[in-house]
């Protein structure tokens, strides 16, 4: 009964096919080889393990080939994407208003329970993500704190080599004060880097999301809310736009 009261609060791994067709894309066109990944709204964090997922599409595979978590051929939709180039990882972070500490029983059985009964392969998904999370040195609860806030002090933080921003179907439930604070904080620490910062967003486009992408160079925008690709919500059927 007590769960009824809680808000829903999910982590679809899914959506790491829109996010790394985006690196990828990050990576060729601004010939970066590694990046600092900051995600707001990271719930319990899995999304920050991309890389130790496995992803294969038009013959070009990215992350770890023995991975539980794969997304294979059959999940990607059509005209294909490009997931050659994709950057390494250097630093990972995220923060969330409400985070979820998955080495915590009852919060790993919070997310399971926020699927779809009907829908198995996103509850395999997400149970083998919790698996690599639980075992990874490289996991780390998200920062419970405000979006913008924690973005400018990341961002002011953070050595000036590239830096991808990274966030999924969250926009909606900021704040117009926070979705303001947050743009200004990205355009004030974009005009101040020399190095790429990318801000990568998957969000709400209609029927469904869509895959944007920003990019400030030498303090200066080169790629503005530049649409990449497409999904289902879930990011399932990944495809160029």
């Amino acid at each position: 009964v007590d769960g009824l009261g809680r808000t829903v609060q999910t982590n679809e791994v899914g959506r790491t096919t829109m996010l790394v067709t985006g690196l990828a894309h990050f990576g060729r066109t601004h010939g970066v080889e590694s990046f600092h990944f900051r995600e707001v709204g990271s719930s319990s964090g899995l999304n920050l393990l991309f890389d130790r997922f496995f992803f294969e599409n038009d013959g070009r595979v990215f992350g770890d080939r023995d991975s539980r978590v794969r997304f294979t051929a059959d999940t990607w939709g059509t005209p294909k994407v490009d997931i050659s180039g994709c950057p390494t990882v250097v630093s990972r972070a995220g923060c969330d208003i409400a985070p979820l500490d998955i080495r915590d029983p009852e919060r790993r059985l919070t997310l399971l329970s926020f699927v779809w009964p009907d829908q198995q392969q996103r509850f395999d998904r997400l149970h083998a993500a919790l698996e690599i999370a639980s075992t990874s040195p490289l996991y780390q609860v998200p920062t419970e704190a405000d979006a913008a806030d924690w973005i400018d002090a990341q961002l002011g933080d953070v050595a000036d080599e590239p830096v991808v921003v990274f966030h999924s179907i969250v926009w909606q439930y900021f704040s117009q004060e926070t979705k303001d604070r947050f743009r200004a904080a990205l355009r004030r620490r974009g005009e101040q880097r020399r190095a790429p910062l990318a801000w990568l967003r998957m969000e709400p486009a209609g029927a469904a999301p869509d895959l944007k992408i920003t990019v400030w160079t030498d303090g200066t925008v080169v790629e503005d809310d530049h649409a990449l690709a497409t999904s289902s919500y879930h990011g399932i059927g990944t495809r160029r736009i």
